[in-house]
């Protein structure tokens, strides 16, 4: 887990493009950028500029090795999950927070969609493991910040 305590850092996904962009990367691990392009039906040029902003700021990168050839371009997640510093006092910092938020929920409930219209279309072992659940926990503030928290580790 990183915890993000850097403004830039969610500066960098506020922008809905790099937060899909991001999301996709984080779960499907290494990839091409130009499998990334078919995935988000883009222009690799315009993947590649938004890789290299990201890169810029620690979130993804490069995996030469898996490279074919000096063309081929590999890149995954550098991390395996973040928290977000919620200590940003400014009024510029609250707001960039909020960006960042609301371009996250957007993102979680258009996978939640996807896969509500998809799930069907999966093999009967993967529909049948597939579950929804109206489970809620019930924490104390503490407990709550422990399980959102985890260690206070670089990654």
């Amino acid at each position: 887990m990183r915890q993000i305590d850097d403004l830039d850092v969610c500066k960098v996904l506020t922008s809905r493009f790099r937060m899909k962009l991001f999301s996709l990367l984080f779960r499907i691990g290494p990839v091409t950028v130009s499998e990334l392009a078919r995935r988000m039906d883009a222009d690799p040029g315009q993947v590649s500029y938004h890789l290299r902003q990201m890169q810029k700021h620690g979130l993804i990168e490069d995996v030469p090795e898996l490279a074919r050839d000096s063309r081929e371009r590999w890149v995954r997640s550098a991390m395996g999950g973040w928290v977000l510093d919620r200590d940003f006092e400014t009024p510029e910092a609250r707001a960039v927070v909020q960006a960042w938020t609301s371009q996250w929920v957007i993102d979680q409930f258009e996978r939640l969609r996807d896969f509500e219209r998809t799930h069907m279309t999966l093999p009967e072992d993967w529909q049948n493991a597939a579950f929804g659940s109206s489970r809620h926990l019930r924490l104390t503030k503490d407990e709550l910040a422990q399980r959102g928290a985890g260690p206070r580790s670089p990654q």
